[in-house]
């Protein structure tokens, strides 16, 4: 059984989530969908001084717009070994380099593709095995003067096989 936490956003709309995000119940998985085309923040402003990893163990679904994250966690804890942990249908997932997903777990691209953006440096490594119809972006936005922009698509022992383009912006 699942239940959804539908977030919002309008255009030009910011939501900072301060909270932990949790399975309403032990029954209950919570997905959490992000749709419309403003902001979804759950990287706590790039700390985590204020919050601990969200235990929800439901999906984690982009529509539209972007979530951005700072750590893996931050999507949430589902059970190891499903496909679409994450899925992308015309959303963008951003995140702050030096991230590194978890490799047991799967993404999803719909048919309106998705796109994965990163900032400041580092390496990034997307662990995940990437499979679905539509395609996906790889973008580095170089915020803050950052150097050395490494994205490791190399998933543990894993073939992507989304069906659409691989667009790369670094």
């Amino acid at each position: 059984t699942t239940s959804e936490l539908d977030v919002f956003t309008t255009a030009n709309g910011n939501l900072r989530l301060y909270s932990v995000i949790q399975d309403p119940d032990a029954t209950h998985r919570l997905t959490l969908v992000k749709s419309d085309p403003g902001l979804l923040d759950l990287s706590v402003g790039n700390t985590q001084n204020n919050k601990t990893a969200n235990t929800f163990t439901g999906k984690v679904i982009i529509n539209e717009g972007i979530l951005l994250i700072n750590i893996a966690t931050n999507l949430g804890n589902p059970a190891a070994g499903q496909p679409d942990t994450v899925i992308f249908n015309g959303g963008e997932l951003r995140t702050f380099a030096g991230l590194n997903t978890v490799a047991g777990n799967g993404w999803t691209v719909g048919t309106r593709g998705g796109i994965f953006s990163y900032t400041g440096g580092g390496t990034t490594n997307i662990q995940n095995k990437i499979t679905g119809v539509g395609g996906f972006t790889f973008y580095s936005r170089a915020f803050g003067g950052g150097t050395n922009e490494i994205i490791n698509l190399a998933n543990a022992a894993q073939n992507n096989d989304y069906q659409g383009p691989t667009n790369l912006w670094i």
